[in-house]
């Protein structure tokens, strides 16, 4: 598998995925990096088949339409999502591009149809999971599935996957423990919401 992280303009990562014997590829989170996408996979032979997105916000799908209109791709992204899409998909969908098995994840909380992606040992995990910084949740009355209730079922549902040995998400550093990070985000939240309890 041909795989490329990519960070040309803005603060965004961007994912080139192809299956190599076969060319197909797939672009996730196209973000303000489309122009450079195009010219990757242009250069590598690649037909991008699939542009998906791990959730709505801005400032992942903004070079959606770009890579569409210049290429034969499909737009993809969960059922909730309110980006203009091709494909819907739900929770344990599987797309393929040539042989490269490409599971989803729905993970809401962030956003209500955030998605994080397998592929073999990856989780290209969005805003869900990142490095530093904890995303931002809003309350359920206001967003469904953006409280800080469904954020920590999703955390728990990444936590139980099985062979990750690579966290890359749409914002910062990579790392490699998985479970350490979860556990770590998990006593921030608790801890903050203790204090929030105490001032009411």
């Amino acid at each position: 598998m041909f795989f490329k992280q990519i960070k040309k303009n803005g603060d965004n990562f961007s994912y080139l995925l192809a299956d190599e014997d076969t060319r197909e590829a797939a672009i996730v989170d196209p973000s303000f990096n489309p122009d450079f996408l195009l010219e990757l996979a242009q250069k590598n032979n690649n037909k991008i088949k699939y542009v998906i997105n791990t959730h709505q916000h801005r400032d992942h799908v903004e070079g959606n339409e770009k890579i569409k209109s210049r290429s034969a791709s499909k737009i993809v992204a969960h059922k909730q999502s309110r980006v203009s899409k091709d494909v819907e998909v739900v929770d344990g969908d599987t797309i393929k591009i040539g042989k490269v098995e490409i599971k989803v994840i729905h993970t809401p909380g962030h956003s209500p149809g955030h998605v994080c992606i397998v592929v073999g040992d990856i989780l290209l995990s969005g805003d869900h999971v990142l490095s530093h910084k904890i995303p931002q949740q809003w309350p359920e009355s206001i967003h469904p599935y953006t409280g800080l209730g469904h954020y920590l079922d999703s955390l728990e549902k990444v936590e139980r996957l099985e062979g990750i040995s690579l966290v890359l998400g749409g914002h910062e550093a990579p790392f490699d423990d998985l479970a350490g990070r979860v556990h770590e985000i998990r006593r921030l939240q608790h801890r903050r919401l203790d204090r929030v309890l105490r001032i009411l």
